[in-house]
């Protein structure tokens, strides 16, 4: 039986004229047939062999799901080689993120240190309007910081701005027990600012009903309460414990004792920055 040898893919495969394709040969050209090699005329005579013949036909569909399952791992492969990300794309997000949290970090300390400054020049403390002055010019560079890299969408503000509400609602009994009408006027533009800040939080978030608002707002306050009463009292604890243990550090001689008194001021200490940390307020 004469045959043609296959060439290249440019070239198709033509059955001579006097040969009558077998199974044989029909399976061997089942690849250049899938592929269009052949030529017409034999593409016309192995389709009619295919016809007549199962066993030909169930090799060429075996053929046919081959093939397709080669390329939809191809496809797969590619797909997953182009979606993963190189390590320069993995970095750039952890550093900016990094980078972001910082800034977050230090604006939040510039803003509690305006409220510090406005309050002690409210209570009357170190001069009066100084402190009220710097304590504004703080606030509003802590909070212009603050909605550059778009903290007022986040959950860090809102507990933020509920906790200056609070301490600003705190601040009402005390100026009328102190009788410091200063004090109460700072109290109120606290709770002023307060709100302010609950409420550019809420008109930032798309497509949010009143009542997921509400939600928000009540998990925020309880968690800021309970966040702050926390760790207020383990580092109330542990001031008490190392100032204790400093205070017996000085004035004790016997060598045992001032050992304890070491240890336990440095793991008061260990424990006031682990608190800190652990809340986010150290990096």
């Amino acid at each position: 039986m004469s045959e043609m040898p296959y060439t290249g893919p440019t070239q198709q495969y033509r059955l001579p004229r006097t040969e009558i394709p077998g199974c044989a040969l029909v399976q061997d050209l089942i690849p250049l047939y899938l592929d269009g090699e052949v030529t017409p005329e034999s593409h016309a005579l192995m389709a009619d062999h295919l016809q007549h013949c199962e066993r030909c036909s169930g090799y060429l569909a075996g053929a046919r799901s081959v093939r397709s399952q080669i390329l939809n791992d191809q496809q797969k492969i590619h797909a997953a080689q182009v979606s993963q990300p190189s390590v320069a794309q993995v970095r750039e997000p952890v550093a900016n993120s990094l980078g972001i949290a910082l800034w977050q970090s230090a604006m939040a300390l510039l803003y509690g240190a305006g409220l510090f400054s406005g309050l002690m020049g409210a209570a009357g403390a170190r001069g009066g309007f100084p402190p009220l002055l710097i304590g504004a010019v703080l606030v509003l560079t802590g909070l212009g910081g603050l909605l550059t890299v778009g903290s007022a969408r986040t959950i860090s503000w809102l507990v933020l701005m509920v906790l200056t509400g609070l301490s600003g609602l705190l601040l009402l009994p005390l100026s009328l027990i102190a009788g410091e009408p200063m004090l109460l006027v700072y109290g109120v533009g606290v709770v002023g600012l307060g709100a302010w800040g609950v409420w550019l939080h809420a008109m930032l978030q798309p497509g949010q009903s009143l009542q997921s608002f509400a939600n928000t707002v009540r998990f925020g306050a309880r968690q800021a309460i309970v966040t702050a009463a926390l760790s207020g009292i383990g580092i109330l604890a542990c001031g008490f414990i190392a100032l204790v243990s400093l205070f017996g550090f000085v004035s004790v001689y016997d060598s045992g004792e001032r050992m304890i008194a070491a240890v336990l001021l440095v793991l008061s200490v260990c424990g006031i920055v682990t608190i800190c940390r652990r809340r986010g307020w150290l990096v």
